[in-house]
């Protein structure tokens, strides 16, 4: 009977928590013991295991910050199994990449079309990377569902003991049976059906996903081993009993100061060799912790990567006031002792019978539960000099938040086994006894990091350290071609910022040279000329100048055609023609002051649009391609009188007369606008100028240096447009569907990219519209990414965008507009902080809606230099190249 009084001693002690389970000391091995794609089973209990997605944090509103806290909060009180079983385990794991490892990658990625350059190039960006090795976070969340079998009552203590017995002997009864397996198999539906809906948004996974997380903990600071490909779906104790293999032992790690550390060696023969981990456990935290301080994210800024374990266990309030007794009265009979031998209590003691006291009132009155836990981070490498100076730097980074960390010496293999998947606490020290308020506000699936680590290097992220200090975060990297939009529409990035700010420099003309070395297709509309760099120093920056091409739009020699019928779209497959519609928006777009007029403007439309349909019933009849010199020869006919044409023949002849003098207005404005510069592009034949060939890879860039579109007053009034504006306005419209045209003739396969500068010329016509809805039709199909950049964050359509860079505004307006775009609140930090960021600087909202403040890094002086020369270029070609050869008085309607 002894023996039994022993046992029943032993569960008493577990009657409060499951955290305090003194016979798990010596489990030192792996506890999982079965698993399926539905659940996995320790010795005691059994456990569901969960991805949790990242979620935006840096830049939610108030309201929205508020709201993430309290459906943390829900999800640890109520979401979990209830009752004594209400625990659970957060395991946030890094994959680390090293530099080396990304820069392989990459160019394995684009070997296809990049150019021999393009490796230098990553080498060059490796190389200004300031870190060896950068990382994910993978956050796991592992739900103890309950205890195996009935612990309670003489059956319980039956088992206990039987289960003793057969373990002195060697033998293991561990392995659940068929109807438990059923049992918990449908009590793991249940918890994924909830938790998957949930705010959470949980991911299931499965004993491979498992075996990978525990195979990655058993070899820290090394490349995780491979998972062997298998066809069983279910794997007993004998198979998890593999799946651990490295050697441990403590040795001890160095000294700072009078404190002297141990560390675990892994000696892991399915990883590369040796490495070395060290264990730090959250020994204080502080009294009042606002909602907002996410301190698990906190470990993110640091130039290495952070694991954590954090276990917990939720009380219900009636066992939490019971258990609160214990430690309350030990607290304050240490507090008599010292008071009565004349001791003045630390302050560290006073601070602990306050918080308890604290805590217990809330329990007590406010009928909260008690949330127990603790909180474990994880640091690793494979030379132990470069780990203590891990250890030194991660303990001071939390001091700055009022978080101390220690290092315990002797707990150190405890603290890794205790790590593991359906593990119990081995070391019940520095255990937290809170609401949930603290796990609600440090839940490592908040964060503020951007982009991915499969593209090419931007720049990094700025942080704000605890004494408001800016320094430099994480890697940013990045690639639109890489954006997969769940409606397969084109990938889309939008730059704003105002004038000088680097939007051109940083996030132009760096790209396009990226892209250019990778072998992408690019077709850039650059009306102020910013672009030429690339051009003029094409051999420089170890591009292939025969495949760098500048088309100067006020060049004589210029050969393209902007005639509306040829570049409109058509897909006789899908039913698409748009030639029509097109050319009537030029024509009309050309002729507004006409069209515009209060008294003759539909009888000028109606002119022009049976002057565009002649033209196409001219084609089905004579087989001449429409084209807009047709149409001007139409109109001419019109004017003369002529209806000798069959089509023309049918107008009604008491109309004749009328149309005859608005015809002769719009033919002699129409010939003003052929016989300047940029107008003359609209009616050159596109069989007299040749159709472009493009060979893949090449760099196509539009230039019309000097183009002067109508100006926008700051409160979007917009003055009265010359002949001049008005050519150029429809030009920067009409290039859209020039490039457009250009891309649609490519191959599908060979990837491409479109760029327009000053989109908010280009945001003011129809065109804009009408290139979204051929990328929406076309997407990714096309293998085609468009950049639009603008001054104003007010001239894009934030429900079309993949991602946005948002540089330096100057006004508040405008700081308003931008917060709009990337999805996040316009309060007056956000505000400040877009007025204030420095040139190369931006706020950068990815494809997954995350926000960061970003410095995009153009790590080559010489590149720099170059970028910034322009100025004298652009200045040199406004001289030569007037953009108008005639003067802007307007022709009189009368």
């Amino acid at each position: 009977m002894k023996f039994f009084k022993r046992m029943a001693e032993a569960r008493a002690m577990t009657d409060t928590s499951l955290l305090f389970d003194e016979a798990a000391r010596d489990a030192h091995r792996l506890p999982v013991v079965y698993g399926s794609d539905d659940f996995f089973v320790s010795k005691d209990g059994a456990w569901c295991g969960y991805m949790i997605p990242q979620k935006p944090w840096g830049f939610l509103p108030e309201k929205d910050r508020l709201n993430y806290y309290y459906s943390a909060v829900s999800v640890f009180d109520r979401m979990l199994p209830a009752g004594k079983d209400n625990a659970g385990h957060l395991l946030v794991t890094n994959r680390v990449h090293s530099a080396d490892e990304w820069q392989r990658t990459l160019l394995e990625r684009y070997a296809k079309y990049a150019t021999p350059a393009f490796a230098g190039y990553i080498a060059d960006s490796r190389a200004a990377i300031e870190r060896s090795e950068f990382w994910e976070q993978d956050i796991y969340l592992l739900v103890r569902m309950g205890s195996r079998g009935n612990r309670g009552g003489l059956a319980g203590s039956f088992r206990d003991a039987m289960a003793f017995f057969a373990s002195g002997m060697g033998i293991d009864d561990s392995q659940p049976d068929a109807d438990e397996i059923e049992f918990w198999g449908g009590q793991a539906l249940a918890l994924t059906q909830s938790l998957r809906t949930s705010w959470l948004r949980a991911h299931p996974i499965g004993r491979a996903d498992v075996e990978r997380v525990i195979r990655h903990l058993d070899t820290p600071a090394q490349p995780t081993p491979d998972i062997a490909p298998t066809d069983d779906w279910e794997w007993s104790i004998g198979k998890w009993r593999t799946v651990l293999a490295s050697f441990t032992e403590e040795v001890p790690l160095g000294q700072s100061g009078k404190d002297r550390y141990n560390c675990v060696k892994f000696t892991s023969p399915t990883g590369t060799g040796t490495s070395y981990a060290a264990y730090l456990v959250l020994s204080y935290i502080p009294d009042n912790l606002h909602y907002s301080t996410n301190w698990t994210h906190h470990a993110t800024s640091l130039d290495f990567p952070v694991d954590m374990s954090i276990r917990f266990e939720v009380i219900d309030p009636d066992r939490a006031e019971k258990d609160l007794e214990r430690p309350i009265w030990a607290a304050e009979a240490q507090f008599d002792e010292d008071t009565e031998a004349g001791y003045k209590p630390d302050e560290a003691t006073l601070i602990q019978q306050s918080v308890l006291r604290d805590v217990k009132t809330r329990v007590r009155m406010g009928r909260m539960p008690l949330t127990y836990w603790q909180a474990v981070l994880c640091v690793s490498d494979v030379d132990k000099e470069v780990l203590m100076r891990k250890v030194v730097t991660l303990i001071r980074h939390y001091r700055d938040i009022h978080f101390e960390l220690v290092c315990p010496p002797l707990d150190q293999r405890e603290l890794f086994y205790q790590s593991l998947p359906g593990s119990e606490l081995l070391v019940t020290d520095w255990l937290q006894r809170t609401d949930a308020s603290y796990l609600a506000a440090g839940t490592p699936w908040l964060t503020s990091t951007v982009g991915d680590n499969s593209g090419t290097y931007q720049g990094h992220t700025v942080l704000i350290d605890a004494n408001g200090a800016l320094q430099p975060g994480v890697p940013v990297f990045f690639d639109l071609q890489n954006v997969a939009d769940e409606d397969d529409r084109a990938p889309t990035e939008v730059v704003t910022g105002f004038p000088g700010s680097g939007k051109t420099v940083s996030r132009g003309l760096k790209v396009a040279l990226e892209d250019a070395l990778r072998g992408v297709t690019q077709f850039i509309w650059d009306p102020k000329g910013d672009f030429r760099p690339l051009f003029e120093y094409a051999r420089e920056m170890h591009l292939d100048p025969a495949k760098v091409r500048l088309i100067d739009l006020l060049d004589s020699k210029s050969s393209i055609s902007l005639d509306a019928f040829a570049i409109a779209d058509v897909d006789p497959g899908n039913s698409i023609d748009d030639r029509e519609t097109l050319a009537l928006e030029v024509l009309s777009a050309l002729c507004s002051e006409f069209v515009q007029n209060p008294a003759r403007g539909l009888t000028y439309t109606n002119i022009l649009g049976v002057a565009v349909q002649v033209a196409l019933l001219r084609e089905v009849r004579e087989g001449t391609p429409a084209s807009m010199r047709g149409v001007l020869e139409i109109l001419t006919a019109m004017s003369s009188n002529d209806y000798s044409d069959p089509e023309l023949a049918r107008m009604p002849q008491n109309r004749r007369h009328e149309w005859q003098e608005h015809a002769d207005l719009l033919v002699r404005h129409l010939n003003r606008v052929e016989r300047s510069t940029l107008g003359r592009l609209f009616f050159r034949n596109p069989s007299e100028s040749g159709a472009m060939r493009i060979v893949e890879g090449t760099m196509t860039i539009f230039v019309a240096i000097g183009l002067r579109t109508s100006d926008v007053t700051t409160s979007g009034a917009q003055s009265a447009p010359s002949l001049t504006n008005i050519i150029s306005d429809v030009l920067s419209g009409l290039m859209v569907d020039y490039i457009r045209s250009l891309l649609s003739n490519m191959p599908h396969w060979a990837p491409k990219s479109a760029v327009f500068d000053e989109w908010h010329v280009i945001k003011r016509t129809s065109r804009a519209e009408a290139l979204g809805d051929w990328l929406r039709r076309m997407g990714r199909s096309r293998r085609c990414s468009v950049r639009q950049m603008s001054q104003s964050a007010k001239d894009v359509d934030s429900g079309s965008l993949s991602a946005a860079w948002c540089g330096l505004s100057v006004d508040e307006d405008e700081a308003r507009a931008a917060c709009h775009l990337l999805g996040i609140e316009a309060s007056d930090n956000n505000l400040r902080m877009l007025m204030n960021l420095g040139k190369g600087e931006f706020l950068f909202r990815d494809p997954r809606g995350r926000v960061a403040r970003v410095k995009v890094d153009i790590w080559s002086a010489w590149l720099l230099d170059k970028f910034n020369t322009q100025a004298v270029s652009k200045e040199r070609r406004i001289t030569a190249n007037p953009v108008s050869t005639f003067d802007d008085n307007p022709i009189s309607i009368a």
